[in-house]
């Protein structure tokens, strides 16, 4: 398959080479940021691409994705901090009949993660004897705070503890360069319990996303990672 990479940092670079041991080939390369690649998406500037990775920043993201689908484009969407437009983006899916896959966060684990603090705060909220908690820590280079994923985990306690306050969210801790914690926590009398998730490098956080690929290519509308993850692993709601 012919993929086009919006967005050419760290991340990016960590998707082409992915691509590559997967068999994708890499025909272009679109990033504002950067002199050398083209600015603008367009079917030129796409070079017949069948498919696109969009990771880069949430400014914009909205008009890019615009862009793609315009052009036929299908894409895997792994930007965070946008989400206050999805329902832009979802019509978009609709509108130009393309598909769309998105995740804050494409890691495999996280997404067992993701699972598994989802079981848990079920249980939890029946039992008012524990109290919440939860922190994050990444690399002192990690711009947003909280980060996408700790938003979406926070959604997550949030849809499950009806009475958690308004304002409950991770503690975020920005030092050093450990690609990135998670942890959920439930303190109790006697005894507490913690969910933690560990990423070893930042290569974690794409792998699911070239997984993704040919799941999304022949699809139409709007998905979550989570929605492949339950198809892949015969998970039920």
């Amino acid at each position: 398959m012919k993929i086009a990479l919006i967005g050419y940092g760290k991340m990016g670079k960590m998707l082409e080479n992915l691509c590559f041991q997967k068999g994708y080939e890499i025909v272009s390369i679109i990033d504002s940021s950067q002199d050398k690649y083209k600015h603008e998406i367009d079917r030129d500037s796409l070079n017949g691409a069948e498919l696109a990775l969009e990771f880069t920043q949430p400014q914009g993201l909205v008009d890019r994705v615009q862009a793609l689908a315009k052009c036929g484009m299908n894409i895997v969407i792994g930007t965070s901090g946008w989400y206050d437009s999805i329902e832009r983006v979802q019509e978009i899916a609709i509108e130009y009949q393309v598909g769309i896959i998105y995740s804050a966060n494409f890691s495999i684990g996280m997404n067992i993660f993701f699972q598994t603090v989802d079981y848990l705060s079920k249980m939890m909220a029946k039992i008012p004897d524990y109290d919440l908690y939860a922190w994050e820590e990444h690399h002192n280079e990690k711009k947003d705070r909280p980060s996408g994923t700790a938003k979406y985990i926070t959604s997550i306690l949030k849809d499950n503890h009806s009475d958690l306050r308004a304002d409950f969210d991770f503690e975020s801790i920005r030092a050093g360069r450990k690609p990135g914690t998670h942890l959920v926590g439930y303190d109790g009398a006697f005894d507490f319990i913690e969910l933690k998730h560990l990423a070893r490098e930042r290569a974690a956080f794409v792998s699911g996303a070239v997984k993704s690929i040919d799941w999304i290519a022949g699809k139409r509308g709007f998905y979550n990672f989570s929605d492949y993850f339950k198809e892949i692993f015969g998970i039920d709601e």
